[in-house]
């Protein structure tokens, strides 16, 4: 192939280059390769919700996010040759040689080649060139966007006819592209009082912030409600914040019911799409108070004799109990004797009740009061102590009470003294002034010699033994009721003689006796 043809080609090949790098620079932006996943390591406790248990990610696992495309910077390198239309055998001919760059990025490794005519002879060029023969080149490190690069070529033709220079440049085309690149971020902050008492209303204000560059979607805020407090929603709130742009904030108001004392907290959560993730715990000590009673008191009492009882009403809980109403029941067959600090009985005569505005935590009180029981059985008295909020708590107290027989026997005689072969009757009388019954009163009455029983009477039969004289068992003696016995004797020698009863009944534990003295005389 002839040098000017291969030149030619060489050319051609080199517009062709040039062509595909401007092409390929004005494609825009590539598809950028996947990264690999990174391993997550453990972050903070993870936040239960509807849908499972999630892990905290970290800051070098949040997204990136590019708001635009930019334009494409790409070079577009060409050559230019400039001739004089006439040239003169034997006089130098001028050429000139334009390297461009029209495009919007700079080229480097720039080469610009020229093939000499056969017709003409090499004198010299500006600037000088790597190297002479048939072709000439020079090459340029870089050509920036928009400028250009003059090469003069001086030229002495040897012949007639036409006179061409061909040239070709080759080049390196930079592309570039531009994007902003944009990070959201989340940060939650939960505010409200950490101090309570139980039954009332907490709001926690949850604050959720994009501080980052760029919009957070999909944002969501879990509550996961602690044991001890109540929502009505159920024991996992949530709410759909939606989208924050960069700086923005949104604050919702949690409102929870404190049901239970102690250290109650409650782990808030709000999420994004691209893993966003940030927790937060916040923990509201609730304190609760407490009633408590008890009552103390004698558990054998008898009729007419006062009953003391003690009352306790405390606070074990950790916050005052307020109004506080302490009530003591007096069963039927007690009477009221007093109160202590205040306590009034009720119009009806059937309780006795105190009050005091506030019982501090920890508190407690003593009351007393003291009865007289009228009336033997067992008695159950029962004391209720109430306070706000439903507070309530009870104690009894249980007292038997028993009657007493106090039973007495007086012994008299009608004649004294008598005279020896005279009679005389004694009088016996067993009186009951106590509070029960006397049962199976049994009275024995004995002579000393000298004194012979012929006669008796009573309540029941008798049976005379020699010198003794034996009453059958009386079944019962009321209360304040009496019952008179008679023995009639017959003094039979003088002296100083006696009379003796002996009187006993199931109240007694041993017998009571009695004597009287009768004396007996002659006229001799």
């Amino acid at each position: 192939m002839p040098r000017n043809g291969k030149r030619f080609i060489l050319f051609l090949v080199a517009i062709a280059l040039t062509g595909a790098n401007t092409a390929l620079a004005q494609q825009g932006r590539t598809k950028p390769r996947t990264p690999s996943a990174k391993p997550t390591r453990p972050t903070e406790p993870p936040i239960r919700t509807a849908s499972g248990t999630q892990p905290a990610p970290h800051d070098d696992e949040l997204p990136i996010r590019s708001t635009r495309q930019s334009a494409v910077h790409a070079a577009n390198v060409s050559i230019e040759v400039h001739a004089p239309a006439t040239a003169s055998f034997g006089l130098p001919v001028n050429f000139e040689l334009i390297a461009r760059n029209r495009g919007e990025g700079p080229a480097e490794n720039v080469r610009v080649e020229a093939e000499l005519p056969a017709s003409a002879d090499f004198i010299s060029a500006t600037p000088e060139p790597a190297a002479e023969s048939d072709t000439i080149a020079w090459s340029f490190d870089r050509l920036e966007a928009g400028a250009e690069q003059r090469i003069q070529l001086r030229l002495k033709p040897t012949g007639e006819g036409p006179l061409r220079c061909h040239a070709m440049v080759t080049a390196t085309a930079i592309t570039s592209a531009e994007a902003v690149v944009t990070k959201p971020r989340l940060q939650l902050a939960v505010t409200g009082n950490s101090q309570a008492v139980a039954g009332d209303e907490i709001t926690l204000a949850l604050k959720v912030t994009n501080p980052g560059t760029g919009p957070a979607t999909g944002v969501l805020i879990r509550d996961l409600v602690p044991a001890g407090m109540e929502h009505p929603a159920g024991d996992e709130i949530e709410y759909d914040v939606g989208t924050l742009a960069p700086g923005e904030s949104r604050e919702v108001q949690l409102v929870l019911a404190a049901t239970k004392a102690g250290d109650q907290t409650s782990y808030v959560q709000v999420t994004a799409d691209g893993g966003l993730r940030e927790t937060k715990e916040f923990t509201v000590h609730v304190r609760e108070p407490q009633l408590a009673v008890q009552k103390t008191g004698p558990k054998q009492r008898y009729i007419e004799r006062p009953a003391t009882y003690s009352i306790v009403v405390s606070n074990p809980g950790s916050a005052p109990a307020g109004r506080v109403e302490v009530v003591d029941e007096l069963p039927a067959g007690v009477v009221l004797v007093e109160a202590s600090d205040g306590g009034r009985l009720s119009s009806d005569k059937k309780t006795v009740r105190w009050a005091f505005s506030e019982l501090d935590a920890g508190e407690q009180r003593k009351l007393s009061l003291t009865v007289r029981p009228t009336a033997p059985g067992e008695f159950v008295s029962q004391v209720v102590a109430t306070a706000e909020g439903g507070l309530r708590a009870e104690a009894e107290a249980a007292t038997v009470v028993e009657g007493i027989a106090a039973i007495s026997v007086s012994v008299t005689d009608a004649e004294d003294p008598i005279e020896a072969g005279g009679e005389t009757t004694y009088e016996i009388r067993v009186v009951n002034r106590g509070s029960e019954a006397a049962t199976n009163i049994v009275i024995q009455a004995t002579t000393s010699r000298g004194l012979r029983p012929t006669k008796g009477s009573g309540p029941v039969g008798y049976e005379i033994r020699g010198q003794e004289v034996v009453f059958e068992p009386l079944p019962q003696l009321a209360v304040r009721s009496d019952a008179l016995y008679t023995v009639r004797v017959r003094g039979e020698r003088p002296g100083d003689l006696r009379f003796r009863v002996s009187m006993h009944c199931d109240q007694l534990e041993s017998s009571v006796t009695k004597e009287e003295s009768t004396r007996v005389y002659t006229d001799e």
